[in-house]
């Protein structure tokens, strides 16, 4: 048992949690998924995808401890004018990966819960896999220790040890810019099905399992059908550390593609990979776009910038443990002593 595990089981077992609660109701905590895993991809991507069970758990918890689920939209209105209800919460998904039609969206239906969706669109138009995502699952599920991809071209020339990080990273970067600067990308998922026939990756179970790619645009069509809340996430997962006419394009063009999926106003945007960059806050506001999340742990408050929203990222090892102390309150007021503690401690 970790120190963090001792004390959240003390501060639960004494009645913390309770209190923490009581303290933190009137706070927005809003929820980040991203992908479920159809097969095994949280094993090489914990951050990026998590179980059916462990998601189906998270929304069987929040229906056993009454919290109130709203969608985004109710929720920042009421944030807006004060009138939020006690234990609010929001579900949000990022990118939109294909696991969430067969796993994510019955969940939500059977709990009545709604969700937004940050939708990447590049993906989804083309329909084919995310090459940079799908290469790593390769490289790292490969049951070889050495390859040789000399057939591609000079810098492969040499065999790879897979069992040598800095190969596994020499790879990636090479294969990632062979794909990006010289192929269409049909010839990218040549490229996958090639790469993963030399190291002994069965390709055709990831293309059935459609692993690692994104909802089509007709299955956008159909989630915003049943519900599912459509919002912005750049077209080709760009970051707000991109030059502000790229990053600003690409919301333009994310917009274009979503604007046949989406029920309701293309308003709400999420930082791609969490990175935010106040610079950006001038693009999002000429764009008519009134609320930005990030990744950043927190509750939100009437006072909270929109456009700088806290999210709750959960992952594969997030245990339950951590999830319930996060959405008791119990780490946001420790995030609140700290912040009170350190500006003393650098005097």
């Amino acid at each position: 048992m970790t120190i963090q595990s001792a004390v959240l089981s003390l501060t639960k077992m004494i009645g913390g949690y309770e209190i923490s609660r009581k303290l933190t109701a009137n706070g927005l905590q809003i929820l980040c998924f991203h992908g479920i895993s159809l097969k095994d991809e949280h094993t090489v991507f914990p951050k990026l995808f998590i179980t059916k069970e462990q998601f189906q758990k998270r929304l069987q918890w929040l229906q056993q401890h009454s919290f109130n689920v709203i969608s985004l939209s109710e929720a920042l209105e009421r944030l807006q004018k004060n009138t939020l209800l006690k234990d609010s919460v929001v579900i949000t998904f990022d990118d939109g990966w294909s696991g969430l039609k067969p796993y994510a969206i019955p969940l939500l239906e059977s709990s009545a819960f709604p969700a937004t969706l940050y939708s990447t669109t590049y993906y989804s138009e083309k329909e084919s896999m995310v090459f940079n995502i799908a290469l790593r699952y390769i490289l790292k599920k490969s049951p070889r220790q050495t390859i040789n991809l000399s057939s591609l071209s000079e810098p492969f020339s040499k065999p790879f040890n897979l069992s040598k990080e800095k190969d596994h990273t020499y790879l990636n970067q090479k294969l990632n810019k062979l794909a990006k600067t010289e192929m269409t990308d049909t010839e990218r998922q040549q490229l996958l099905m090639k790469i993963a026939s030399a190291v002994e990756v069965d390709f055709d179970e990831m293309s059935t399992l459609r692993m690692f790619e994104l909802l089509t645009v007709d299955e956008l069509k159909k989630a915003a059908s049943h519900g599912l809340d459509i919002q912005l996430h750049t077209h080709r997962h760009r970051a707000a550390n991109a030059s502000a006419l790229n990053f600003k394009q690409d919301i333009i063009d994310n917009k274009a593609a979503l604007k046949p999926c989406a029920r309701s106003k293309l308003i709400h945007f999420c930082y791609p990979g969490g990175i935010t960059n106040r610079a950006v806050l001038p693009i999002l506001e000429e764009l008519k776009i009134e609320s930005a999340t990030t990744c950043k742990s927190g509750l939100n408050y009437q006072n909270s910038n929109p456009l700088l929203l806290s999210r709750f990222l959960d992952d594969t090892n997030i245990s339950s443990q951590t999830f319930e102390a996060e959405m008791v309150g119990a780490l946001e007021l420790a995030r609140q002593i700290r912040n009170r503690i350190k500006p003393r401690e650098n005097r």
